[in-house]
């Protein structure tokens, strides 16, 4: 037996959706971000409940686990660290010989 084809859209929604937030590797892949991501892209309704149950299948079928996954460092988070590193740089003074 079949899913309905409203149930089927959203499962393909959820699925793209969270296989995008991964491939991505910015932020990670949540019911939180998956849903977000779910109603921008694709306008799919539902709640919780029926997106967490078609999350919890993305999780399995793809064996996710994020404890052990590591995602990017935000591209935010990296240009402020370049941008301390390039004036600590500048600052830095030769020692006397």
């Amino acid at each position: 037996m079949g899913l309905a084809p409203g149930d089927e859209r959203r499962r393909r929604a959820v699925f793209q959706a969270a296989d995008d937030i991964r491939a991505e590797g910015v932020e990670a892949v949540n019911l939180r971000t998956v849903w977000a991501r779910v109603k921008l892209d694709h306008g799919v309704a539902g709640n919780n409940q029926t997106i967490g149950r078609y999350y919890a299948e993305w999780t399995a079928d793809r064996c996710y686990v994020p404890a052990i996954e590591q995602s990017g460092m935000p591209k935010s988070v990296s240009t402020r660290l370049a941008k301390a590193g390039i004036e600590l740089w500048g600052r830095r003074r030769p020692r006397p010989p």
